[in-house]
């Protein structure tokens, strides 16, 4: 691992929270990758050079700003992890396929805020092929665990509940579902990390939205129109019914409780649930069948598989999917309706 990483270089488009802990678990795991620059969209956010070398013991790399030297950024990269305010992603992914046909690039979620904005982008045809998202909470060591026994179970599952509460605001000021920083409401910034889940634990084929339902809590808000809690209920091809209940609550600030929960026929079977401290996921540990696990670093756990060509990582074709039941989740919960996919 560590000698394959020494042979490729590494950019980043943005670099705030989500980027510095990338490069942060990069450098856990791969010692001094070839760090090829770093890009923003004005410069504006481009405090972080004077504290850089002391942050992360290595060199200062090049930067980049704007649209116009995102050409030259990207020509000669291997790797581009993005993390830019959301309605960037899809457009500064697909200019670094067209334009580098060897790049592989790690993108956060959402990919786009609507499904017709993947459908209409200009992807080259193996470029879907070098593209991961990043939907980490699939990688907590407890999650996979969890997953094993799920998938080997003889047990005929009939029903998921998933309920995540996490803390209204990231710092001052700023709130969990701010749409500019994080994409939209709890249900786009939370539904593809649940969905990502679903797909790990062998329920991937999502045919409808039995019911859809969002509510605004606009006192937490700095646009009074992004929904704070999020209740969708799915049902699979398999005919599994899938309860979520998504969730910004103040008092659990800083333990957010998180749990999964599996039925058969004859009631509950297993669950799965882990603390975490939303803004330090190094803090996750895991609670499987009562037995508390080490604690996981699951970005570290994604870059490892992102960087080595492993099968694990969320690919854009799985976003799409995502994206679709995302899409009609709102839809439902719009107009009182099921939607069939």
């Amino acid at each position: 691992m560590h000698g394959f990483l020494s042979t490729k270089n590494l950019s980043f488009a943005g670099f705030g929270p989500e980027n510095k802990k990338i490069l942060k678990a990069v450098l856990a795991i791969a010692g001094h990758p070839q760090l090829a620059g770093i890009w923003s969209h004005d410069g504006s956010d481009q405090a972080f050079t004077k504290t850089f070398e002391r942050e992360f013991g290595i060199p200062l790399p090049p930067l980049y700003k704007g649209i116009q030297e995102y050409d030259d950024f990207i020509k000669e990269l291997d790797f581009l992890s993005i993390a830019v305010p959301p309605a960037k992603n899809l457009n500064l992914m697909t200019l670094a396929l067209v334009n580098n046909p060897k790049v592989n690039i790690l993108v956060q979620k959402p990919v786009a805020h609507q499904l017709h904005h993947l459908e209409s982008c200009h992807i080259p045809d193996d470029g879907l092929k070098r593209v991961a998202v990043g939907c980490q909470l699939g990688f907590h060591y407890g999650f996979r665990i969890f997953a094993e026994a799920v998938l080997q179970t003889d047990q005929k599952i009939v029903k998921v509940e998933i309920n995540m509460l996490k803390n209204a605001l990231t710092q001052p000021g700023i709130t969990r579902s701010d749409y500019k920083l994080y994409g939209g409401g709890i249900w786009m910034d939370l539904g593809p990390h649940v969905l990502d889940m679903l797909e790990r634990l062998g329920f991937w084929s999502i045919v409808k939205v039995i019911s859809g339902g969002t509510e605004i809590e606009p006192h937490h808000l700095h646009k009074p129109e992004v929904e704070q809690k999020a209740e969708m209920i799915l049902e699979t091809k398999d005919g599994v019914i899938v309860d979520i209940c998504l969730s910004n609550i103040e008092e659990y600030l800083t333990k957010p409780q998180n749990n999964l929960l599996v039925y058969d026929r004859n009631g509950f079977i297993n669950d799965y649930r882990h603390a975490v401290h939303w803004l330090d996921f190094s803090e996750a540990k895991w609670v499987v069948d009562g037995r508390e696990g080490p604690r996981s670093v699951p970005r570290e756990l994604m870059m490892v598989d992102f960087f080595s060509g492993a099968k694990r990582c969320t690919k854009i074709s799985s976003a799409y999917a995502h994206q679709q039941v995302i899409d009609a989740g709102y839809r439902s919960a719009k107009n009182c309706c099921q939607i069939i996919l």
